[in-house]
């Protein structure tokens, strides 16, 4: 690789879009800064490297305040693990010129969470690493489904056979789009959140339905008599489905509705040849009926100022 590598600071929304159709970008590294702008607490912070003229590769930041902290994290750290530079492989030189201007970013703490590949190439500090789940469909379905606990399956099953007998039973997957399914997704959350709503219906909503509307974005949805009682919002990509957003009628819950939603996706990606369905970052009793396996997550810190020092350093110390 020859010729000086340059990054920049790109943080103007205007200036994010006209990336778009040329870096081959990841839909959930991307595209979700443009669902943020407005609806979360981030700046757009992109570092670009060029060479000759050229952009090459482009990391995905944003910036937040968190207790007075200035913090630079991945854009997609709200909604994903899967966040590194664009694209995954690259020079050393790039890579090298990206930890220096990341040390140069004018934050208190850079915060590099949850990465699927460790960017030990920052020279960062390692922060404690945590797991997450996933469900590997490479193997024929009888053979997952055998492996799980002949109590997840009864129960399971029975749900199933309850709703079939319930009314018209359907399971549905299209391109995500305002409408009943979406809208009850909406209601079913929010009616969920602790305490006010206003949280919900100020920033998470407006997040949500954004996100919804990126290229790639599905719904998932079992309906009775037309009328969805689960759904869920995701994306599949690199055979992959990333399962982010389920949710269901409270009213329906003695049907297990989102679990057996969870079971008709398995079923699907075993049928479809997805290869594994990723659920995501959060540690919860479902994830651990249904997983095969689990993937270890990385973090890397580094503080920029003094007072990034102090705050690192009273975190490490439970302060």
């Amino acid at each position: 690789m020859g010729g000086l590598v340059t990054v920049r600071r790109v943080e103007h929304p205007a200036a994010l879009a006209d990336f778009w159709p040329t870096v081959p970008g990841l839909l959930q590294q991307f595209a979700w800064v443009h669902a943020a702008i407005g609806t979360r607490y981030c700046v757009p912070c992109w570092l670009v490297a060029e060479q000759a003229g050229a952009v090459v590769a482009v990391l995905p930041l944003a910036i937040r305040r968190r207790r007075l902290m200035r913090i630079a994290e991945w854009s997609g750290v709200a909604v994903t693990d899967h966040c590194g530079p664009i694209p995954p492989s690259l020079h050393p030189a790039i890579l090298a010129a990206f930890a220096q201007a990341l040390r140069d970013l004018p934050v208190d703490i850079v915060r590099l969470e949850q990465c699927r590949v460790d960017p030990v190439w920052t020279g960062f500090a390692a922060g404690a690493p945590i797991e997450t789940a996933r469900i590997d469909s490479a193997l024929p379905f009888a053979e997952y489904w055998s492996s799980r606990s002949a109590n997840l399956r009864s129960r399971i099953g029975r749900a199933r056979r309850k709703l079939a007998r319930a009314g018209r039973y359907q399971v549905t997957r299209q391109p995500a789009a305002p409408g009943p399914a979406l809208d009850g997704l909406c209601t079913w959350k929010r009616a969920q959140q602790p305490g006010s709503p206003a949280e919900w219906d100020q920033r998470i909503e407006p997040f949500v339905r954004r996100a919804a509307a990126l290229p790639g974005m599905i719904l998932d949805t079992i309906t009775i008599d037309d009328q969805p009682i689960a759904v869920h919002l995701g994306w599949i990509e690199d055979g992959v489905l990333h399962y982010w957003l389920p949710g269901y009628d409270a009213a329906w819950a003695g049907f297990s509705p989102g679990h057996v939603l969870l079971l008709e996706l398995i079923e699907a990606a075993h049928r479809d040849g997805v290869r594994a369905i990723d659920l995501l970052r959060g540690v919860a009793a479902y994830k651990d009926a249904w997983a095969t396996d689990t993937v270890v997550l990385s973090t890397r810190l580094h503080a920029n100022t003094l007072a990034g020092r102090a705050a690192l350093w009273l975190s490490a110390r439970g302060g």
